[in-house]
């Protein structure tokens, strides 16, 4: 196995193998102090920052997520055109159109929630004709 390369209790061997010195004794607390500097100091307030700040980056990786296959084009022979607003019949909010991504019914299409994943209502769409 490479030396990079480590599995299960390997890696304490490895590390311990490293006993080249790298870094002097003044390099590494000038290393320790730019980290202390760095950090916020730890009280309730950095945390609900942070907490606010990982909510903010995971609901813009849901909107990305959501955003692509609303885009679809929509079935033609439709009756609820895209343009149809409808509301979600949980919470109020709008809903949009969606493309199915998985499962046996991977491409149709479907009426779910702006607001996935708080809300997960969803409506078939219905053709002309149904």
């Amino acid at each position: 196995m490479p030396e990079n390369v480590t599995c299960g209790g390997g890696y304490i061997r490895y590390i311990k193998s490293k006993t080249e010195i790298l870094l002097s004794e003044a390099e590494v607390q000038q290393v320790i102090a730019q980290i202390a500097d760095g950090r916020l100091k730890p009280s309730l307030k950095t945390s609900f920052e942070h907490a606010r700040h990982v909510r903010d980056l995971v609901a813009s990786k849901t909107e990305e997520k959501t955003a692509a296959p609303a885009a679809a084009e929509p079935l033609p022979a439709a009756d609820d055109a895209p343009s149809a607003t409808k509301s979600c019949p949980k919470c109020g909010s709008p809903m949009v159109l969606r493309t199915s991504q998985k499962g046996p019914e991977s491409g149709s299409q479907f009426w779910g929630c702006s607001t996935f994943p708080k809300c997960r209502a969803v409506a078939a769409v219905r053709l002309k004709g149904e």
